[in-house]
């Protein structure tokens, strides 16, 4: 049984044998709420109150969501992780089961939606910023214990071009030579990255969410109502993740006429904060966000998405 086979009635079946024995317990109203690459997610009531659970083949990402609900604070609303497990029977796989967060999905507010929204989340990436890292914590991926395993910002940067058998996208790199002209892109892009090294943050490392317009992050009443599926997310830049919404606003034209960098940019002289080689900066997560997207679609074999990525990816190029 895969991921996408797991309907409503079998996830309500595994949440009654899941609270058996508990006492009081009474699970109602489960329905399919959402889904992506990696898992399911199913929307139910436990004794009135609203809760999720998802199924998914990958532990760690639901574990790197048991962490980020550690990092709950003012201005930024993770879902508290109850449980994470194997789910047995009929489905090979992990379950998680968490609170649940109402709202519409960031990228599909109206133009009116995201002026209002808009102090919210600078509001909220100034919260993830504040975050201090877990002793011993590098940069980068991390895990249950959210300490990144890359020596520094750099070495993340140049991760990219690793096809480890392990990984879940192994593979990617005899895909992409089906496209020349996304691997010349590729290749472009690596060398770029290295010419920009030299404005890569020194000693910073932040907070970042890594996926933010993908239906992980919601709004409700011209607020940030609920931050999750943290399974991208790394320590590094916290330009990454403006860089992932403006590398991504073609593809959603509201988002695309607010011209969010130049947002981001005047928040920063608003609240006196100094981003040292600003520019250089954020065009370096530009261009790392492209080769990561070549090295994702050339992985699905999704060669219409990936001639969309190369195309965006150009104009970062130089």
């Amino acid at each position: 049984m895969d991921d996408a086979s797991v309907d409503a009635a079998m996830a309500g079946a595994f949440l009654r044998r899941h609270f058996a024995g508990q006492p009081v317990v009474e699970v109602t109203d489960v329905e399919l709420v959402g889904e992506g690459a990696w898992s399911r997610c199913f929307g139910f009531v436990l004794d009135g109150a609203p809760m999720v659970v998802r199924f998914g083949r990958l532990v760690e990402d639901f574990e790197k969501d048991r962490f980020a609900g550690s990092l709950r604070r003012a201005g930024l609303p993770v879902p508290t992780v109850t449980d994470v497990g194997t789910v047995g029977v009929a489905y090979v796989g992990y379950y998680a089961i968490s609170t649940r967060v109402f709202g519409a999905p960031l990228e599909h507010l109206t133009s009116a939606q995201w002026e209002t929204v808009m102090p919210s989340l600078f509001g909220m990436l100034d919260a993830m910023r504040s975050i201090v890292p877990p002793a011993g914590c590098g940069y980068g991926g991390w895990g249950a214990d959210g300490v990144g395993t890359q020596p520094n910002w750099r070495s993340l940067l140049v991760s990219v071009d690793g096809d480890d058998p392990t990984d879940r996208t192994r593979g990617w790199r005899d895909r992409m030579a089906q496209s020349p002209r996304a691997s010349a892109a590729f290749r472009r892009g690596l060398e770029q990255m290295d010419v920009l090294a030299e404005a890569l943050p020194n000693g910073e490392r932040h907070l970042v969410h890594g996926d933010p317009v993908n239906r992980n992050i919601l709004v409700a009443d011209g607020l940030i109502s609920g931050v999750f599926d943290w399974g991208c997310s790394i320590w590094g830049d916290h330009l990454y993740d403006i860089a992932l919404i403006e590398f991504w606003s073609p593809w959603y034209p509201t988002i695309d006429a607010l011209r969010i960098w130049q947002r981001a940019k005047q928040h920063f002289g608003e609240i006196g904060l100094v981003v040292v080689d600003l520019e250089e900066r954020i065009r370096c997560c530009l261009i790392h966000i492209g080769v990561d997207h070549i090295r994702y679609n050339a992985f699905l074999g999704d060669w219409k998405a990936l001639d969309d990525v190369v195309d965006r990816l150009d104009p970062f190029l130089g």
